[in-house]
């Protein structure tokens, strides 16, 4: 993702999100060393993800996709992708947190490997809803398999 992405990113989340991020934050985003930011392009741009690296651990901020492009395997690619370089970069794990009502999103990352770990209660708001907490090991820790 560069700058001249930024407004087609803001229509991807606009039209994928229920409350989505401004430019502005995206922006924002843009700035961050850690950040991985990836873009789709199914001959305009069609989804991102964008995430970050802290301390050994990756997390995922967003991953949408254009509803028109949903079961295209853009999602797949991109989270394929972002998984891949938070690993190569040195993260042992990756979080996100997904709306509980999102079914689909649940099913999505459940089929790739994550797994629940925890909730947040009405973290969501517009409209209400709880944060399922996903994580997926991306590297066996050999201290915690030399010792359990």
């Amino acid at each position: 993702m560069v700058a001249g992405d930024l407004a087609a990113v803001v229509r991807v989340a606009g039209q994928a999100m229920p409350n989505p991020w401004n430019g502005r934050q995206f922006a924002a985003e843009m700035d961050i060393s850690s950040g991985q930011r990836l873009v789709a392009d199914n001959g305009a741009i069609c989804g991102y993800l964008i995430g970050r690296i802290a301390a050994g651990e990756a997390e995922i901020l967003q991953l949408a996709v254009l509803p028109s492009c949903h079961r295209l395997g853009i999602g797949s690619q991109l989270l394929g992708k972002g998984v891949d370089s938070f690993s190569r970069q040195g993260a042992g794990t990756c979080y996100l947190e997904v709306r509980r009502q999102n079914r689909g999103a649940l099913l999505f990352y459940l089929q790739a490997g994550f797994r629940r770990v925890g909730m947040r209660k009405g973290y969501y708001r517009h409209p209400l809803d709880d944060a399922v907490i996903m994580q997926k090991i991306l590297v066996e820790d050999s201290f915690d398999a030399d010792n359990s």
